[in-house]
């Protein structure tokens, strides 16, 4: 074969594998346009609002407090759009701003229902005026909660309603073994602590169906522990044969008490209780 001859041959190949090439690109474009096409049209009927429409919720926790019916109206309130196209995220705010709800988590179910898993609060302490702390000590607000009055009372600045919740547990356990129960903590401006103490039910209370009368102990800002170590030892030795008759125990002495009895005036003077460390 000449050189002219290869050299026509070749030519003949470069141009057939140019026709290849531009085959192959024109049916890859033309699947990717025909493939576009289609996910375009089923997703526009997916999304159509009226294809797939939610008009089912399920709910599920133990509702004590949150109305179910009230709960099942918020969600379907709250659904914009079909299975497909309904903001969860948005959903879920909306079921996390009733009353009583502590977690909420929202999904679909196939192919028209809603699901909702509610977990409700548990307050465990009233705080402040009105309002009431939750396991986590988050400061909330609930209605009708005329229930739970009977809860310990804690009152001070917002930014310390944990350490004060964690600081009751522990100090309820230490009060219960000389049997004493805090009813109330205040935590003032100047982080002075007074508790509100319950004794138990003695015999004279029961038997002039009476309630136990409460005392305060004012505990200051500083050596907070130890004073109360120091009340819980006289306590136990000397002033639960006199509990009936306390009124307020001041333990911001250093190595002593002060003791006011329901027999014994008011101080004329008496100190403001974080005036004194």
């Amino acid at each position: 074969m000449t050189q002219r001859a290869l050299a026509r041959r070749e030519r003949e190949r470069k141009v057939m594998r140019r026709l290849r090439f531009r085959r192959s690109t024109l049916l890859v474009t033309a699947t990717l346009l025909m493939v576009t096409t289609i996910a375009a049209v089923v997703a526009d009927r997916l999304f159509l609002p009226s294809a797939f429409q939610l008009d089912q919720v399920r709910l599920e926790g133990t509702f004590e407090h949150v109305d179910p019916t009230e709960l099942r109206n918020k969600v379907l309130t709250a659904i914009e759009g079909n299975f497909f196209a309904v903001d969860l995220e948005h959903v879920e705010h909306v079921v996390l701003a009733m009353d009583w709800v502590y977690t909420a988590t929202v999904r679909r179910v196939w192919p028209d229902s809603i699901h909702v898993k509610v977990r409700e609060q548990q307050p465990v302490a009233r705080w402040g005026r009105g309002n009431w702390l939750n396991t986590d000590g988050e400061v909330i607000t609930l209605t009708a909660a005329s229930d739970l009055k009977d809860l310990v009372h804690l009152d001070g600045p917002p930014r310390v309603s944990r350490e004060m919740l964690d600081r009751y547990r522990r100090w309820q356990a230490l009060f219960a073994s000389s049997g004493l129960k805090i009813k109330g903590a205040k935590l003032t401006q100047r982080h002075a602590w007074i508790l509100t103490l319950l004794p138990k039910a003695t015999a004279a209370n029961v038997a002039f169906a009476a309630a136990p009368p409460e005392f305060e102990i004012l505990l200051g800002n500083r050596h907070v522990e130890s004073r109360l170590q120091r009340f819980i030892h006289s306590y136990r030795t000397s002033l639960y044969a006199q509990v009936d008759a306390l009124v307020r125990i001041d333990l911001r002495y250093p190595n002593g008490l002060a003791v006011l009895r329901r027999s014994e005036p008011e101080p004329k003077n008496k100190s403001e209780p974080d005036m004194q460390t």
